[in-house]
């Protein structure tokens, strides 16, 4: 009843308020005296009002189910606010949809925002009332921007609406907007536009209502005019997103952009929006950005950065590097010399700019890992990396080490730490020894991934082939670098070792690799170089050891404090006890860290020497006591790297207790493992102890080493006796509690991700329960943490049974995230093993309902007979088959590629250094490449078998012949990467290999058949040719990698080497898969000249007058002079004379459709494009050109 008293109040209002209006044009109509505008605007600021209001009752009325009452509203009459006819009664209600203008991008200022109610509006009739009201222009600035908004917001809410506009119509209210003088109303009208248009047809005819013009004049403003700006820029962006509407972008719009990109030193919001705008266009139509002069500015910003927008604008570089169409933009690599520059600049020693150094050194990174950036530095024999690599002979320190780094994670290997004491030939061999047996060293750091190691043997050719060995060597030679001199070191080691593991000893790189100039000072005894002397020739024996040992070989060494530990002295015990500090001090900080860990690890697990530790002195009873949480010494020591020393005393001090039985007694009756249980009895809800500040908090965890004490609950879990331990002072019981009420969801996981599940316990009931019952975030992580269980090498087959079961039941999760996880983790642990694949087709997973997501897993189950046998009984394969021959083999390729490029991008080694990666901060991907249906398919015999009856590989042998020279056609070339890549992976297997030598143009159908190589060339040879001659760099690359697919076999080893295309071997005999040509130049070799010759970029030619008109001519003269620098100042000065003697010439539409032209033709800065708009009456001058082509549609409407 209060909502319908409401109403009716409302409704007298809006009757008052529209008699008053009416009375008001009628005095208008018998030319009586009008009040004051203020007070109609008064009037209809109310009546509006008072409708919103009754529209916003309505809806409370709707939402109260009260809406069926009747209710007695008299008709509304709009008449007097928007022209039309009483019968159009369109509702209008205030809306918050969109902000004021001059606050954001999309919206325009206005407190009182007025639009059709949802509801109850007819929205033609809304539009139509719109639209009329902005027929006159001379309205107020508010008004047309408050009309404008309530267009967008009508368009919005009903997006079928635009199709039905007449455009030619609504343009012309654009044009009225555009042509106004304020610039927030010129900005509602670059947005009316931008929601209007539909279709390529509606941007023609947009364009057509000149607003090329008025794009190019907005881009010219300064800042004061951002917003306008921005709209014009979106406005842009419009010609992007519709199909086809690239071509219909005009030069001079591009021209506009360029010149904002190219500002220096100043601080244009949009000169990053602009830029962006750029490189999406060069992916598009190269061309016209070339035409526009917009590479350069594009190129500098890779060099500046910031790191993520120069490698944003990078990948559009490598796109044009890719086809040979677009290659002679950047004049077939040689403008890549840009980004070698900041390298190459003379630089004084304390004042390099490291920043730009490291950025550039990272986008280098990117674009070196593509196929395309990778053809593009091959220009003139690798012109521009030799360039790179001669700046090693450089004496500057910071240089070299930025060089270096990006050397180390160019051949993914981790960086070295810098031992600081000079000539420690003792300490480079540690780092190398220590490099060797550690795996992340390696190049499979990423996975069992062959293409990353197949692409970084070629690197390794290309910058051997370029003198990195020399170049090495000199910084060896250096008597002041230090640091780098240690780096180099180890660098060239590990180029060594990276040689005899992946290249095929068909690559003499003797010369290269034996170093004679450092053996030779070696030999000669020169004393600068004793370090260096001994620390590489102990490398050279490692690097030599591994060569014969094969990539399992390895080189152990032993730390000293855990060899004889046990049987030093009396005397010695108790001297390293007293080294402790710990009875001298009871402040913790003074405590010598490094000999307690020493001593924890060593001496202590000798049970009659932990007895005396325990027993004759204080010593164990203060460590402990540090340790306990409610002496808030540990548990208030702030989360730092450099505190983690204080969690890894305290967990080998506990597996040292679990080692021996007098340990276990200790430790059971110690306050240590009770308090921790009443720590989380803080948070038992059912325990009845409470605490306003609980040690274990959600921010004590966060920042100070209390979430350490998980990691020693979970060295408890590992051993039976420290579960025993957990479940005496019932922690299980109340992690049970704390899940239920799911409200620490923190809490939950770091005692997931802390636990040892080897055992049967409560900790794996836990992490069963977190998986089904937790919260999303819980499940998430959860899910995630059975990875790492999975990967480590140190736990158990049975305990990685288990996960996987725990894996296959999230294969039922509510949430697809998790499903998308559990199906590629287990995807990852099937990866090429039988036994995991038949553990997990034993599971009985039900695949059926996750769709397209789990066929990943379905196809590595292909790998076993058990799994074909499976998948067959459940009429997948045939199936599968026939989508991959329709389309999924197209799609294959934009997932591999994605995987290439995520696996390059994403790898970093640590950090170290001045030289810090930015990778360092990025998340790691997954190591696994994504399977191929066929490739699976023929591991076994069923499969193949399947597959001879089919005539798939005779179409994909058949579209590689007849496609090979494809260069326009994206599809075609999509299509011809597809067969590439299922021949790859079909020929990758030992039964699969022969098919690829049993198919030629002669014999398509005929599977059975064994023509031999020479007699009927196989499909190897149009492969070949293709890593050899293809134009496009990505097809290029896509042979290469599928020809290191074939190279895994005997068979396709011997196909190869008809081609001269060979691989390393194992110790077995077998082939390692990495292919590579003997002679690297015919893989970079795009024919350079002749292709230049013919895609040369057209010059252009000065500006000549057509013109006789003496004013006219110098007026034009003058303005193309202002694109040169030499002239601009004078030009500038004369155009200003002109226009104060011939002001009227400066309004002609002739003189300024020719200045037009100039403006498209010739590059100008930012401020001389503002000057030359300065000088004519823009407004004046379109509004004449409106007018004009208004007549002219008039005079053919007529006329037709």
């Amino acid at each position: 009843q209060d909502i319908l008293a409401k109403i009716e109040i409302e409704n007298k209002i809006k009757e008052g308020a529209t008699t008053l209006l009416q009375v008001l044009d009628s005095k208008k109509i018998n030319g009586q005296e009008p009040d004051p505008n203020q007070v109609i605007k008064q009037v209809e600021s109310e009546l509006q009002a008072s409708k919103a209001k009754i529209a916003l009752l309505h809806s409370q009325l709707e939402q109260n189910a009260v809406s069926n009452l009747p209710l007695t509203i008299p008709p509304q009459d709009v008449s007097a606010v928007s022209g039309l006819p009483t019968t159009a009664k369109p509702t209008i209600k205030i809306t918050d949809s969109f902000t004021p203008i001059s606050s954001g991008p999309d919206s325009l200022p206005n407190s009182n925002s007025i639009a059709s109610s949802p509801e109850s509006e007819s929205p033609t009739w809304s539009l139509g009332a719109i639209l009329q009201s902005l027929e006159d222009p001379t309205r107020s600035p508010d008004f047309l921007i408050q009309r404008a908004n309530d267009l967008v917001n009508l368009l919005m809410r009903h997006p079928l609406l635009k199709y039905d506009l007449v455009i030619a119509a609504f343009g012309d209210r654009v044009q009225k907007l555009l042509l106004h003088q304020k610039t927030e109303v010129i900005a509602s009208g670059y947005r009316m536009a931008r929601h209007a248009i539909t279709d390529l047809a509606s941007l023609k005819i947009m364009r057509q209502l000149h607003t090329d013009f008025f794009v190019v004049r907005t881009l010219a403003k300064d800042a004061k005019y951002n917003l306008e700006r921005q709209q014009a820029l979106k406005y842009i962006r419009m010609f992007l997103d519709i199909p086809s509407g690239i071509d219909q972008l005009s030069l001079q719009v591009v021209r506009g952009l360029v010149a904002i990109a190219e500002q220096t030193g100043t601080e244009d919001k949009l000169k990053n929006l602009a830029l962006e705008t750029l490189a999406e266009i060069l992916i598009l139509k190269p061309e016209l950005v070339a035409e526009a002069n917009g590479v350069r500015p594009l190129l500098q910003t890779i060099v500046e950065g910031p790191y993520l927008f120069s490698l944003a604008i990078a990948k559009s570089v490598v796109c044009i590097l890719d086809s040979p169409h677009t290659r002679h933009i950047l004049r077939y690599g040689e403008d890549l010399l840009g980004l070698i520059a900041p390298f190459t600049e003379t630089q004084v020693r304390t004042h390099v700019n490291t920043d730009k150094l490291i950025n550039c050194s990272s986008v280098l990174l990117a674009i070196l890992n593509t196929w395309a950036g990778l053809t593009g530095f091959s220009h003139n024999n690798f012109h521009a990396l030799r360039i790179l690599l001669d700046c090693l002979r450089v004496p500057i320190p910071q240089l070299r080490d930025i060089i270096l780094d990006l050397l180390f994670d160019l051949f993914r290997l981790d960086r070295p730490q810098y031992q600081p004491k000079k000539d420690d030939a003792n300490g480079i061999y540690k780092l190398c020894v220590a490099s060797f047996d550690n795996p992340s060293t390696d190049s499979t750091a990423a996975g069992d991934c062959r293409f990353v190691n197949h692409y970084t043997a070629l690197l390794l050719l290309v910058f051997l082939k370029c003198g990195l060995a020399n170049q090495l060597t000199g910084i060896i030679e250096d008597k002041q670098d230090e640091k780098n001199y240690q780096k180099a070191i180890i660098l060239l080691s590990e180029i060594h070792r990276l040689a005899a593991k992946f290249l095929p000893p068909s690559h003499d790189l003797t010369e290269i690799l034996t170093l004679p100039r450092l053996l030779n000072c070696a030999i000669n005894g020169e004393r600068d170089l004793s370090g260096a002397r001994r620390s590489m020739c102990k490398r050279i024996d490692i690097v030599d050891g591994h060569t014969h040992l094969g990539i399992h070989g390895h080189v152990h060494t032993h730390s000293i404090g855990s060899v004889g530990g046990t049987a030093m002295t009396d005397m010695q015990f108790r001297q390293l006890i007293i080294d402790t500090q710990v009875l001298t001090t009871k402040n913790f900080s003074k405590w010598n860290w490094d000999v307690l860990i020493e001593l924890i690890e060593g001496p202590l697990l000798n049970p009659k020497r932990l007895d005396e530790a325990i027993k004759s002195t204080k010593f164990m009873k203060r460590l402990m006591s540090f340790y306990r949480p409610f002496k808030y010494r540990y548990s208030s020591i702030k989360q730092s790297p450099a505190s983690q020393k204080y969690v890894t005393v305290g967990s080998a001090l506990l597996r040292t207790f679990l080692a021996n039985d007098d340990g276990v007694k200790y430790l059971m009756e110690n306050k240590l493992l009770r308090q921790i249980a009443e720590c989380l009895a803080q948070l038992d809800p059912m325990s009845g102890i409470t605490s306003a500040e609980p040690l274990f908090s959600e921010q004590r965890l966060e920042n100070t080493l209390t979430s350490g004490y998980f990691t020693l609950l979970g060295i408890l879990s590992g051993d039976i006796n420290g579960l025993a331990m957990m479940e005496r002072w019932r922690m299980f019981n109340m992690i049970y509690h704390i899940s239920e009420i799911a409200v620490r969801d923190d809490l939950i996981m770091i005692f997931i991700a802390a636990m040892d599940y080897t055992l049967q316990g409560h900790h794996r009931i836990i992490l069963s329960k977190a998986l089904t019952t937790g919260t999303k975030a819980v499940r998430v992580f959860a899910t995630r943490h059975i990875k790492k269980l999975l990967d480590d090498p140190v736990i158990n087959s049975a305990t990685k049974r288990w996960a996987v079961q725990l894996l296959v039941q999230q294969l039922y999760d509510p949430q697809l995230e998790v499903c998308q996880m559990a199906i590629s983790l287990l995807e990852e642990y099937c990866c090429n093993n039988s036994e995991h694949i038949d553990h997990v087709i034993s599971c009985q997973p039900a695949l059926e309902h996750l769709g397209e997501i789990g066929i990943p897993l379905l196809v590595r189950f292909l790998f076993t007979s058990t799994g074909f046998k499976y998948l067959n009984d459940l009429h997948y394969i045939e199936n599968e088959m026939d989508y991959w021959i329709q389309g999924l083999n197209e799609r294959y390729v934009t997932r591999i590629e994605n995987y290439l490029e995520s696996v390059y991008t994403f790898y970093t080694g640590p950090a170290s250094g001045s030289a810090t990666s930015i990778f360092s901060s990025l998340p790691a991907r997954s190591s696994a490449p994504p399977s191929h249906f066929y490739g699976e398919l023929v591991m076994t015999d069923e499969g193949c078998m399947l597959l001879s009856q089919k005539d798939h590989i005779s179409q994909f042998v058949n579209f590689v012949r007849m496609h090979r020279d494809e260069t326009k056609s994206p599809t075609i070339i999509k299509k011809l990467k597809g067969c590439l890549w299922a021949l790859g992976f079909i020929g990758s297997t030992h039964l699969g290999s022969p098919f690829l030598e049993t198919h030629d143009d002669n014999d398509t159908s005929d599977s059975g058949s064994t023509s031999p190589v020479l007699s009927s060339p196989s499909v190897v040879a149009d492969i070949v040719y293709l890593a050899e001659n293809s134009p496009v760099a990505s097809v290029r690359g896509t042979a290469f990698f599928v020809l290191g697919l074939v190279s895994s076999t005997i068979l396709g080893l011997e196909l190869l080497d008809e081609f001269r295309w060979t691989t390393s071997l194992l110790i077995t005999g077998e082939p390692k898969g990495l292919g590579v040509c003997q002679n690297i130049d015919v893989l970079f070799n795009n024919n350079n000249e002749e292709l230049a010759a013919s895609k040369s970029m057209p010059l252009i030619t000065a500006w000549i007058p057509t013109t006789t008109d003496p004013i006219k001519t110098q007026i034009l003269t003058a303005l193309s002079n202002l694109s040169n620098q030499v002239l601009a100042n004078e030009a500038s000065l004369t155009l200003v004379k002109l226009e104060a003697r011939y002001t009227d010439r400066f309004q002609n539409v002739d003189l300024f459709m020719e200045t037009m032209r100039i403006l498209e033709r010739f590059r100008y800065r930012q401020l001389m494009r503002r000057f030359i708009f300065e000088l004519f009456d823009f407004n004046r001058i379109l509004t004449k050109m409106v007018r004009k082509s208004r007549e002219n549609r008039k005079r053919r409407s007529h006329s037709d």
